[in-house]
């Protein structure tokens, strides 16, 4: 008797599968809940804030209810880690989100009150293999140029935020240094 095969499926795989729980669609949820947080000027956004916002995003007709409970608890989570761990200070002025330079764009950038320009690269996902690592960074080197070539001396760089592992984080220097994040007097 032939043995049949079983196929085996990756867990992950089989979430993308579901179109709202996809990890691109999802990062893109991710970016817009932080920038209406942030355009609204909140800083500190409540448990309540987040989850509700989270809710009011993830909205797909006919999506079973555990798949809409995964994608919201996914979406709050990384929202309210962004604001826990890496949110400016009143000092930074929000300029807005997707903002474009040279080639390229930033998904958030704040202005210091000393006119200083930082902007933020947020990754909600994972950054695993060699070819994804070379995409990202080659996109956050064309980002410290094009940030160079358009703000000069006031410009930073760029704060990598890697929402899948924080303590990786890291700001990324016009002239290549690349900076690890201390946030809670912690690194």
């Amino acid at each position: 008797m032939a043995s049949a095969k079983v196929k085996v499926v990756d867990p992950v795989d089989a979430l993308e599968q579901v179109a709202v729980l996809d990890g691109r669609r999802a990062g893109e949820r991710v970016h817009l809940a932080v920038a209406r947080l942030l355009e609204q000027g909140v800083r500190k956004p409540s448990a309540f804030q987040v989850v509700s916002l989270a809710r009011d995003m993830v909205v797909a007709p006919g999506l079973a209810v555990i798949y809409r409970q995964t994608a919201i608890q996914r979406l709050a989570t990384c929202t309210a880690s962004y604001f826990r761990l890496f949110a400016l200070d009143e000092t930074w002025t929000y300029i807005g989100a997707e903002i474009a330079a040279g080639r390229c764009r930033f998904d958030f950038l704040f202005e210091h009150e000393d006119g200083q320009v930082l902007a933020d690269e947020l990754k909600a996902g994972r950054v695993a293999d060699r070819g994804g690592r070379r995409l990202f960074d080659e996109q956050v080197a064309r980002q410290l140029k094009a940030g160079a070539a358009k703000w000069g001396e006031r410009f930073l760089g760029v704060r990598v935020l890697l929402l899948a592992a924080p303590r990786a984080s890291f700001l990324a220097r016009p002239d290549g240094e690349r900076q690890p994040l201390e946030w809670g007097g912690e690194r």
